[in-house]
C-alpha cells in the first residue's frame, strides 16, 4: 500500500472493498464467495456449508485479514477468540499447500481454486453467506495515459458486464 501511494503503482485491485476519501474507487460488478478450502478426507468436506459453530476445536489458516477482523470477524461474531488459527497467509496459493499438508482448513474465496469432485481438495461455503466486494483503487491525481486508457476500457466492460 505504501509504494502504491507513493505512485509507484497506478491501480490498487481491493478484495474488500471500503471508504477511501483521498482515492477514487471503482466497484467491480464480480463479488466472490467466502468459504473454508479443506482436504477432501476432511469431516467438514461433506458438509454443505459451515457455521462458526463447526469450526470450533478445528484448526484453521487465515488470510492476513484474520478471523478477529474484518469479513471473517463479523462472520465469526463472539466465537472469533474461539477459532483455533494455526497458520496466517499473505498468498493463496501457500494457504492451498498448508491445506494439502494437513496443517489446517484455509479460508478463501471461491473462485481462487479449483476444487471439484475430481480434487484432492474441497471448497465449503461459509453459512451465513458471506461475500466479498471487490473494486480497483486509484489516486486522485491526474492518471498516466495508459492509466486511463485502462479505466476507460475497464468502466466499458464493467457497464457490459452489469447490463447482462
Amino acid at each position: 500500500m505504501d509504494n502504491f501511494v507513493r505512485g509507484f503503482y497506478d491501480f490498487f485491485l481491493e478484495c474488500e472493498m471500503r471508504s477511501h476519501v483521498d482515492m477514487h474507487t471503482m466497484h467491480l460488478p464480480h463479488k466472490d464467495t467466502w468459504g473454508l478450502l479443506v482436504r477432501r478426507d476432511n469431516p467438514l468436506a461433506s458438509l454443505e456449508t459451515v457455521s462458526p459453530e463447526d469450526l470450533i476445536g478445528q484448526p484453521l489458516i487465515s488470510s492476513r485479514q484474520g478471523v478477529k477482523v474484518g469479513v471473517l470477524g463479523q462472520w465469526f461474531g463472539e466465537l472469533a477468540d474461539e477459532m483455533d488459527v494455526r497458520a496466517v497467509y499473505n498468498l493463496p496459493l501457500n494457504s492451498k499447500f498448508l491445506v494439502r499438508a494437513g496443517l489446517g482448513s484455509a479460508f478463501t474465496y471461491r473462485s481462487l481454486f479449483e476444487a471439484n469432485e475430481m480434487s484432492d481438495l474441497a471448497f465449503v461455503p461459509l453459512s451465513p453467506t458471506s461475500e466479498s466486494t471487490q473494486g480497483i483503487v486509484w489516486r486522485k491525481t491526474l492518471p498516466t495515459r495508459q492509466a486511463q486508457a485502462f479505466l476507460d476500457v475497464l468502466k466499458e466492460v464493467c457497464a457490459e458486464a452489469a447490463s447482462l
